[in-house]
């Protein structure tokens, strides 16, 4: 497919994002047509295939085209009305060689049941209204077919269709893996009010010891399934505290399923409660993995040249992922029957057989191979999306494509500083000389590296004026807003080198090295870091301080195992609405088991419980 033209402009920063940009080149400037192919332009590759431990969204497009969801979201045509009354002279059509303003255009969500799910939607019972615990219940969509795949004596699965029994092993297992870095969270706290099973792990191992009685009944008790007498399938989810966010969090890649015996002979948890189930299969192979990520040394396969596995419902079926060439392909599933992909030209015309996504770190190369038709989608860091505007012209893009602006988008993106770095980490801060793990616990120099960027000149410049900066976590559009907007009361952060310096002093630091580290090809943080190393070298200048900032990249699956693992002093990264409530935004920010700030190594108490009462 070599004309059709999208391209997303990825908006990461140290400010909330407000907008996405998407462009599309005429077809007259591209080579002859190919439908069958679709070639991808992005600069990370995922971190995980396995729906129960991806937490990114590199690796969360890869899971949507393969997998099917406990529930989907609606078609565009269903899920969104355009409100006519917006447009006295009839809805505009969209032309080529345009810009058009997405904000104008005022769209409401609305249910819908037109794209079926793993299951049909749910009938919910609330079962005490004090506490909001409720039973949710599903029929499941048995008409499902899992794609093809291969046991370890070399035998093909073919025609499987969906069962209960793989929804219930799927949230089991997600369980009983209970990983740190996964979003495991969202459906533990409802179900259980906890958010791993932390608590009850006895020593340093994974072992849950005389506590695997109780949380295996805790598991079994939250999902059951079973057949009715006219041959229905049914699952029932009870959660114990309220469960509004699950109408989002049902729809994405978490809730994905797999076959039962697909993941149980790629080294999976057994589905045995047999004693021991937890040292054996908690947090395996480790935290960060699971055997269906690393299948080469925990599966029955024993193949040092297997590829991670991945076998879904969805419209593709997994082919191959290149990690050498950063390139990963998918094609079409001929036995999907809930929803093919449609057609880039309409409902009548059939979507792309092959899908083929290529990770390109530098921009110069990604947009020379999109503009020569090379790339039918490419990501742009907003920074770099002059190249593809009339100079001078926000708004007006160069002859050949449409510009689709102003998308609002419910995401922060933000500088993180890790309190107690690894000991051991390549990146250790050197402080007065001597390596300093905590040298980011002390509040002054946490403000001293807040104070050093140009934040409004940051906004406008690498981010066109296209975002806002919040003050707090609380990203705008959450309920309540007020704390949020009152800015008197706690007002953003501004470059002040004045500041910087006396903070420093005050915290007694005479000199450091330390490294800024960003994901490779993300344009927006790499400037921020560099930003930073600047100001840091104008106060020496001034000073005679020796404050140095280094500042490097590496790609998206080391830069997030870096920041699981402690070993960055600062990390940048974004975090994109798992589901519409302040929530899911406090947690990961603030709660000691939250991504973030487990990354970080915070822990406030205080914050824990009121987080828990929320």
């Amino acid at each position: 497919m070599k004309n059709l033209k999208l391209l997303i402009c990825i908006l990461t920063a140290i400010l909330l994002v407000t907008t996405v940009f998407a462009v599309l080149p005429a077809l007259s400037l591209q080579p002859a047509l190919n439908t069958s192919t679709m070639n991808v332009g992005t600069i990370g590759q995922p971190r995980n295939v396995d729906p129960s431990q991806a937490y990114d969204t590199a690796s969360g497009e890869l899971i949507q085209n393969v997998y099917d969801s406990m529930l989907e979201f609606g078609s565009e045509s269903s899920n969104i009305t355009v409100k006519e009354a917006d447009f006295p002279t009839g809805i505009p059509t969209i032309p080529l060689n345009d810009s058009v303003n997405v904000g104008s255009d005022v769209a409401q969500l609305g249910a819908t049941t037109d794209v079926p799910g793993v299951c049909q939607l749910p009938t919910i019972k609330i079962t005490n209204p004090a506490t909001g615990a409720s039973v949710w219940t599903f029929q499941v969509n048995t008409n499902l077919v899992f794609q093809n795949w291969t046991l370890p004596n070399g035998n093909v699965v073919s025609g499987e269709h969906m069962n209960w029994t793989d929804i219930i092993y799927y949230f089991q297992r997600t369980f009983v893996q209970d990983s740190h870095n996964s979003p495991e969270w969202m459906i533990m706290e409802p179900a259980f009010g906890l958010a791993n099973f932390d608590q009850y792990q006895l020593g340093v191992g994974p072992s849950l010891g005389n506590n695997e009685s109780l949380i295996e009944s805790l598991i079994t008790g939250f999902i059951t399934g079973w057949t009715d007498a006219s041959g229905n399938q049914w699952v029932n989810m009870t959660f114990k505290y309220p469960a509004t966010g699950m109408w989002d969090i049902l729809c994405q890649t978490w809730s994905s399923i797999p076959p039962m015996d697909f993941s149980i002979e790629h080294g999976c948890w057994n589905g045995s409660w047999t004693p021991g189930w937890s040292a054996a299969y908690r947090r395996w192979p480790s935290d960060l993995f699971t055997p269906l990520d690393e299948h080469t040394t925990t599966s029955l396969y024993n193949s040092l040249t297997a590829e991670p596995a991945m076998c879904g419902t969805g419209p593709y079926s997994f082919t191959t992922w290149n990690q050498a060439t950063d390139q990963w392909r998918i094609d079409a599933f001929s036995g999907c029957v809930s929803h093919p992909w449609p057609g880039p030209y309409g409902s009548s015309d059939p979507a792309p057989t092959t899908v083929i996504k290529t990770g390109i770190n530098a921009w110069a190369t990604s947009n020379m191979m999109f503009l020569s038709g090379a790339l039918d989608i490419d990501s742009v860091p907003v920074a770099d999306m002059s190249d593809l505007l009339e100079a001078n012209q926000p708004h007006i893009p160069i002859p050949g494509i449409t510009l689709y602006y102003d998308i609002p988008t419910l995401e922060d993106d933000a500088m993180f500083f890790t309190l107690n770095v690894t000991v051991g980490s390549a990146f250790m801060p050197i402080v007065n000389g001597v390596s300093d793990p905590t040298f980011f616990s002390n509040l002054l120099v946490r403000e001293a590296f807040c104070q050093a960027l140009n934040n409004s000149a940051y906004l406008s410049g690498a981010f066109y004026g296209e975002a806002i900066q919040p003050n707090t976590f609380w990203a705008a559009g959450l309920t309540p807003t007020a704390a949020y907007l009152n800015l008197t009361v706690l007002p953003p952060w501004e470059i002040n080198e004045t500041a910087v310096y006396d903070d420093l002093q005050q915290a007694g630091v005479e000199n450091f090295t330390i490294t800024l580290m960003c994901n490779t090809g993300n344009t927006e943080r790499q400037i921020a870091a560099n930003e930073i190393a600047e100001t840091f070298a104008e106060i020496n200048a001034l000073h005679g301080t020796s404050y140095n900032v280094v500042v490097g990249s590496t790609d998206w699956p080391t830069y997030m195992a870096d920041c699981e693992s402690s070993n960055l002093p600062v990390f940048y990264l974004g975090w994109l609405a798992d589901f519409s409530d302040a929530d899911d935004f406090a947690v990961p920010f603030m709660a000691t088991w939250g991504a973030f700030a487990e990354w970080q190594q915070f822990s406030n108490s205080t914050i824990d419980t009121l987080l828990r009462e929320e």
